[in-house]
């Protein structure tokens, strides 16, 4: 209601005219008091339009932070945490103080998500170079061991990393046949 009126005088759609203004033919001397209300009216004019603005723009900016986190908070759980982590610094950038702390805490579980992530694929690398090696396949199922401890078990990564520990597996069981062989044609 206030913007709509607010928008009505600021249209100039709405004159302050004097009551008597219909009854006297021609135009309505202007007095003193007649300029000092219209001065009055277009400062009020000017108050409603910055209103307004400033108004309009803090909702934009709301909105701005509003979406930002949700698109933040959806990219964490869908665990894609750099992408989540760039979303809750942007609405940060924008937030004022009582919304920060909010946008702490999901900064802090989007960094941690992104330290676990590159942990993983440490692991990961790790363990493909010392497959490479001789005698490597123990370091490699270590490897996998560990990354799956830090992995949701539901996830698709945990699958993956799951497969990967059984191929370090079998590649130790192939690295020791031989051994096992070569030992007792020894004996």
């Amino acid at each position: 209601w206030a913007l709509c009126v607010a928008e009505l005088i600021l249209s100039k759609r709405c004159e302050p005219r004097p009551a008597v203004s219909f009854a006297l033919p021609g135009p309505v001397p202007r007095t003193q008091d007649q300029k000092d209300v219209d001065a009055a009216v277009d400062a009020i004019r000017q108050k409603l339009a910055d209103w307004i603005k400033s108004s309009k723009e803090e909702l934009s900016r709301r909105h701005v932070v509003r979406v930002h986190t949700c698109y933040g908070k959806t990219a964490l759980s869908e665990r894609r945490a750099t992408e989540a982590l760039a979303h809750f610094q942007h609405a940060l950038h924008l937030a004022k103080e009582s919304e920060t702390t909010q946008l702490a805490e999901c900064i802090k579980r989007a960094t941690e998500e992104v330290e676990r992530q590159q942990r993983v694929q440490q692991l990961h690398q790790e363990a493909n170079e010392a497959l490479a090696t001789p005698d490597g396949a123990l370091t490699a199922i270590g490897c996998y061991e560990e990354a799956l401890l830090s992995e949701d078990m539901q996830s698709q990564e945990h699958t993956s990393l799951d497969v990967m520990l059984a191929v370090a597996k079998l590649w130790l069981d192939s690295d020791e046949r031989p051994k096992a062989r070569e030992a007792t044609e020894a004996k």
